[in-house]
């Protein structure tokens, strides 16, 4: 009975969940055969996905051999393999044979599950659906995630809730199936997001030391030994996914720079304005004129954009709320004199929190005033960088927490619990948030030196892979959430019971009012392939294409997704990273301000040994496409007309003397 009634209950918030997402998602939820949000991103991993379901079917061992970038290899490890949302959206692409619905299908559903399990983690640790419920709001639908929302990898996030759910039942409880849903989901999530994985193991790095704190003795074997069988399962599952992209690294000493680390990395006023898509009128205009008045004359490149990561005013307030107004106050100050015996923990505890509060008040004063100089006994003492301050910071609050953790040792464990779990996700809101500054800590435009990131950056290696240190905010907002719903726990324990769902509804009503940001823009993409795509897939032959213009990503994208039709390996792409073979081709393809021109030709018959050369030339003047219809006929011993499309299509055979 008790199944039953907690089966009906979770079915009744999946479908809550499935509610709001449609309408936080308006009008795209009617328009997901046709329609995606925009024709860059979006179109490229919608190519990703159908890649990913026509390779599994004909030859999965080489998934990574793309049929872009032609003809380099592992091109699918140019950019993220999507590998899991492939499979979960693979029935919705075969039996309906569209891409673009199955894009838009894992794209609802992420919103839906991840407010879902979000749901499912805080009822987890604070045995309350209403926190659970209202937690899962702020996690499914706060202002970064439709910030982020072209990036599907960066919203598909709903096991990283399920990974944190069942890593809290192991460690309370070490036994062989919490350990295997736990590197199941953390598997999962890590090969959905590249990013997310590295996010996700520096996490569970974090929460496994802490934990180590607290955890009975009796445990700490058990715990130790189910994490190592964890590690190596799930390290050699990715390492089948990660050797791709080190072949790749290594080919091409491929290292994103500091430059764009620090470019695309967190700025404090990130923290404090919304997306432009956000269509909240109140806090539209503000983030807007904030902007305007920090940034109008700024335009150094390597100061970091500060994008949209603001929380919230409620999910504040809520979090606030999880620290100042304290349940079980009648417990602890009953338990006081027997925590006040032993006084030297105490004096040590006290100490450390005025080291604490120095530490911080002293960031905050570097922040605002530029630094501090100090002349004592006739040595100047100068602090101008955050870098040390912040270290002291992160080392004092370790501390308090190792010593805060020996003042509640003999309080009971529920009780104990409840302030250990909350605290652990303040550390980790903490460290990411700092960590989402990237390299180098800014404060609007100053810069304050190092920040921990740095350290990272160049230990280890996985950290030079990551483009955006900006999306440590995903950790943070997942911190946050959690954080909401101890919050909304507190509030529930000093109201009245009746008023407990007027204040659930009102408080998730003005959640969605603050996070609510419809119509979202969308782009509709053609069904219907041209007659030259339908042309190509009519033949069985398998070579190399090339297709011209190819000066935009926008360009690249489309034809990355009118392969789609054919699947003819294309010497065209557009990804996270474009190999240096493609990019002199872009440039010589202009060099000499005409098209096609002899050095082009040289370096596409000897590098790039393309079967046909396409020109789609309906987007140009009938001067401009004219002139390149002359050029190509000035080189008849390279190029041979060999097709005509609608009088727009030119398809060229590109003639070899000898061998390719």
């Amino acid at each position: 009975m008790k199944f039953n009634n907690n089966l009906k209950t979770n079915l009744f918030f999946l479908t809550l969940f499935l509610f709001l997402s449609i309408l936080m998602l308006w009008p795209l939820p009617i328009y997901m055969t046709d329609r995606l949000f925009s024709p860059i991103d979006p179109l490229l991993n919608t190519w990703i996905m159908a890649w990913n379901v026509h390779q599994i079917q004909i030859n999965p061992l080489n998934l990574f051999q793309a049929n872009i970038f032609f003809p380099l290899a592992n091109t699918l490890a140019f950019s993220e393999h999507l590998f899991v949302l492939s499979i979960i959206t693979m029935p919705v692409i075969l039996i309906s044979g569209n891409p673009i619905l199955g894009y838009n299908f894992i794209q609802l559903l992420s919103f839906v599950l991840s407010g879902f399990t979000m749901y499912l983690l805080v009822y987890h640790l604070t045995k309350n659906r209403i926190a659970g419920f209202i937690a899962g709001i702020i996690f499914a639908f706060h202002p970064y995630r439709f910030r982020q929302i072209g990036h599907i990898q960066n919203i598909a996030i709903f096991m990283t809730p399920l990974c944190f759910l069942y890593l809290h039942k192991l460690i309370k409880k070490p036994n062989y199936k919490y350990m295997f849903l736990f590197t199941l989901f953390f598997v999962l999530q890590s090969l959905s997001c590249g990013y997310m994985g590295v996010f996700l193991s520096f996490s569970v790095v974090i929460a496994v030391l802490y934990y180590l704190l607290f955890t009975p003795k009796r445990n700490t074997f058990l715990l130790m030994k189910k994490l190592m069988i964890s590690v190596i399962l799930s390290a050699l599952i990715i390492a089948l996914f990660l050797y791709p992209y080190l072949q790749v690294k290594k080919e091409f000493s491929f290292k994103r720079s500091l430059e764009d680390n620090i470019r695309i990395s967190a700025n404090i006023i990130g923290y404090t304005t919304i997306s432009r898509f956000n269509k909240n009128v109140f806090y539209h205009r503000i983030s807007r004129k904030i902007r305007y008045i920090l940034f109008q004359t700024e335009r150094d490149k390597l100061r970091p954009i500060g994008r949209s990561l603001f929380p919230g005013v409620i999910t504040i307030f809520l979090v606030l709320s999880g620290f100042f107004v304290p349940p079980f106050l009648t417990h602890i100050s009953k338990k006081k004199n027997k925590l006040n015996k032993k006084k030297y923990l105490q004096i040590a505890e006290k100490v450390n929190n005025c080291l604490v509060l120095f530490s911080f008040l002293l960031i905050v004063f570097i922040i605002i005033s530029g630094g501090i100089t100090l002349n004592i006994l006739g040595h100047k003492f100068s602090i101008t960088h955050l870098t040390n301050p912040v270290y002291f910071f992160i080392l004092f609050f370790i501390l308090k927490l190792i010593l805060w953790r020996y003042r509640l040792a003999n309080c009971p464990e529920d009780k104990n619990q409840f302030f250990i779990n909350r605290n652990f996700y303040l550390l980790l809101g903490i460290l990411t948030f700092i960590l989402s500054f990237g390299p180098r800590i800014y404060f609007i435009t100053k810069d304050f030196g190092n920040g921990p990131y740095m350290l990272f950056y160049k230990s280890l290696f996985i950290f030079e892979g990551i483009r955006v240190p900006e999306r440590f905010g995903i950790i943070v907002m997942f911190s946050l959430s959690i954080l909401a719903g101890y919050g909304m726990v507190k509030i529930l324990n000093v109201i009245k019971n009746k008023w407990k769902i007027i204040l659930c509804l009102l408080i998730s009503g003005l959640l969605i009012y603050e996070f609510i940001c419809i119509p979202l823009q969308s782009t509709q993409i053609s069904r219907e392939p041209k007659e030259i795509y339908k042309w190509l897939a009519s033949d069985n032959e398998q070579y190399g294409i090339l297709e011209y213009p190819f000066d935009t990503q926008q360009k690249n994208k489309y034809y990355m997704y009118w392969s789609i039709f054919h699947w003819k390996r294309i010497a065209n792409g557009s990804t996270g990273y474009n190999p240096p073979l493609f990019n002199q081709l872009k440039s010589l393809a202009h060099e000499e301000k005409s098209f096609p021109n002899q050095k082009f030709i040289q370096y596409m018959k000897s590098h790039i040994p393309v079967k046909y050369l396409i020109l789609h030339l309906g987007s140009l003047s009938e001067d401009e496409k004219k002139e390149i219809l002359e050029n190509a006929a000035t080189f008849p011993d390279d190029l041979k007309l060999v097709k005509i499309f609608n009088e727009n299509d030119y398809v060229f055979e590109v003639k070899y003397s000898g061998e390719k």
